[in-house]
């Protein structure tokens, strides 16, 4: 699987990890997971707020299975929706992870939190003992 997978657009983002009670769902707009542009609104909308949001794609695997209708199946169908209720002005860029002020990065075998634009490493994330990669 890993020797066919590809990494997408840095604008196509699948998953986030909150922490409970982080973030500020009852103050954004009504937006509907899955159509375009949500992702891009809910990462851009923690920035705005003045969370730290994190590209953790170095270091977390994920895998977006496709089906016939391929990546573009949540643009199928009523269009529109979220640009709509979020505002076409809005700076959907804002939300990509190559626009996220910290990434995660392995280094010596551990992960480790860098600001994207600087050689800094910020934290050791290894709760006590050292990941394992492979």
């Amino acid at each position: 699987m890993r020797t066919e997978a590809r990494l997408d657009m840095p604008h196509a983002e699948d998953y986030f990890i909150l922490a409970a009670g982080a973030y500020p769902w009852d103050s954004m707009a009504n937006v509907t997971i899955g159509r375009p542009a949500y992702d891009n609104y809910v990462v851009g909308f923690a920035k705005e707020k003045g969370m730290a949001v994190i590209d953790a794609t170095n270091t977390i695997a994920s895998l977006h299975q496709v089906g016939a209708t391929g990546i573009f199946a949540g643009h199928y169908g009523p269009g529109g929706f979220n640009e709509k209720e979020i505002g076409m002005n809005y700076n959907y860029a804002n939300g990509f992870t190559d626009r996220t002020e910290y990434l995660s990065i392995v280094r010596n075998n551990e992960i480790v939190l860098a600001h994207r634009n600087s050689t800094t490493l910020l934290v050791a994330l290894q709760n006590g003992s050292n990941p394992k990669h492979g």
